[in-house]
C-alpha cells in the first residue's frame, strides 16, 4: 500500500541513488586549517614534497618578488657556495654535469629550453628580464588552470577568497618562469621516473618524468603568509592535501561514469521527478476516494446540477 511517507522515502532514495553515485566517489574537501594547520605542511605537504620550508633567508628562494633583478640567482649561488656538490652526480639536475647555472630551464613541459625575456608577462611581470615560460602559457588565471586540465583546478572545493587564490597564482608563476626550479628537478635525463614505491623506472623519452622537483628550499614566510591567507578556504584533504593525489582522484572521477557531466545528470534527475510527481498525485487521488471525497465529480452529477 502506497502511503505519503513510503512515497516520499522512495522520492528521496531515488534521488540519492541518481545523484550520489557521482558525490561518494569525490575527494573530501576541508578547511586548509583542518587539512594542513601551518605554513609547513602547506608547502611541504600540498606540492608532495616539492617544496621545503626553510626559515632562513638566506638560504630561501622566493616564489614572488618586486625587485627589478631575480633574487633567486643569487640564493642558487650562496647554496651551491655552501654545498659544492649539491648540484653535482644524480642530483636533478637536468645536464647532469654538476652545473647549476641559470642559462637553462632544465624542467620541460611547457618551458623553454632557455631563458628570455618576456616583456608582455601579465600576471607574472616579476619575470620579464628572463622567464622559463612563454607569455601565451601564463596569460591570465584560465589559462594557467587550463593547461593542467580540470583535476588540477585548485577551486573543486567552491572559489577561492582573493587572497588565497593569488598565493596559487604567485607559485604557478613560479614553477612556470623561475630558471631556479629546474635546478631542483627530480628525476635527470637517465632516471625515467619512480613508481609508487619510489624505485626508480626505465622507460624511454615518452615517458620521461622532467616536469617535477623535489626539495626545493621556499622561503618560510611565504609558506605562513600562504597559510594565513588560506586557511578559511576550502581544499581537497586526500593524502593530507597533496595537489598530486588529489588530481589523480579528480581525474578518476570525471572519467567514470559517475562523474557525470551536469547536464547528463539533469536528464536523468527531471524525468524521475516528474515521475515521483505524478506517482504522488495518483496515491492523492486514490487516498480521497477511499475517503468519499473524490477529486473529480461524475459529469452526470455536474450536468444535473
Amino acid at each position: 500500500m502506497f502511503t505519503k511517507k513510503t512515497t516520499a522515502a522512495s522520492a528521496a532514495l531515488l534521488l540519492l541513488a541518481t545523484v550520489g553515485v557521482q558525490a561518494q566517489d569525490k575527494p573530501q574537501c576541508r578547511t586548509f586549517r583542518e587539512i594542513y594547520g601551518n605554513g609547513k605542511a602547506l608547502c611541504e605537504n600540498m606540492w608532495n614534497g616539492a617544496f621545503k620550508y626553510e626559515a632562513d633567508d638566506s638560504k630561501a628562494y622566493r616564489m614572488h618578488f618586486y625587485d627589478s633583478t631575480n633574487p633567486n640567482a643569487a640564493i642558487t649561488d650562496t647554496l651551491a657556495a655552501s654545498n659544492p656538490t649539491l648540484f653535482d652526480g644524480d642530483h636533478p639536475d637536468a645536464t647532469n654535469d654538476g652545473e647549476y647555472n641559470d642559462d637553462k630551464c632544465h624542467l620541460e613541459y611547457f618551458h623553454k629550453k632557455t631563458p628570455t625575456p618576456e616583456q608582455d608577462l601579465t600576471v607574472c611581470s616579476a619575470w620579464r628580464s628572463g622567464a622559463c615560460c612563454d607569455a601565451q602559457t601564463v596569460k591570465d588565471k584560465e589559462t594557467i588552470m587550463k593547461n593542467y586540465g580540470p583535476e588540477y583546478h585548485w577551486d573543486r572545493c567552491g572559489l577561492l577568497s582573493p587572497q588565497c587564490e593569488a598565493f596559487f597564482m604567485h607559485e604557478a608563476c613560479f614553477y612556470e618562469c623561475d630558471p631556479a626550479a629546474g635546478l631542483w628537478r627530480k628525476h635527470p635525463k637517465h632516471v625515467y621516473d619512480t613508481n609508487d614505491e619510489g624505485v626508480v623506472t626505465i622507460g624511454n623519452e615518452d615517458d620521461h618524468n622532467a616536469w617535477q622537483i623535489e626539495g626545493m628550499p621556499i622561503q618560510a614566510s611565504f609558506c605562513d603568509n600562504w597559510y594565513a591567507a588560506c586557511q578559511d578556504d576550502k581544499f581537497c584533504a586526500s593524502d593530507g592535501g597533496d595537489f598530486f593525489s588529489c588530481a589523480m582522484e579528480y581525474k578518476a572521477v570525471d572519467e567514470s561514469s559517475s562523474g557525470m557531466k551536469p547536464h547528463v545528470i539533469a536528464s536523468i534527475v527531471v524525468p524521475v521527478v516528474v515521475a515521483l510527481l505524478a506517482l504522488l498525485c495518483v496515491v492523492i487521488m486514490i487516498r480521497k476516494e477511499r475517503a468519499n471525497q473524490p477529486m473529480f465529480s461524475p459529469v452526470d452529477s455536474q450536468v444535473a446540477a
